[in-house]
């Protein structure tokens, strides 16, 4: 089993990584995007 974090860059969150865990969860890919102190 494959787990990937996803880690946003300067003046995003973790709502830009939607689409790519919604692409990873389809292809049987475990991950998680978070959200940084002082964003998102």
């Amino acid at each position: 089993m494959r787990k990937v974090v996803l880690v946003h860059g300067f003046w995003h969150g973790s709502w830009c990584w939607s689409r790519v865990v919604e692409q990873l969860a389809a292809r049987g890919v475990t991950s998680v995007a978070v959200d940084l102190e002082g964003h998102g």
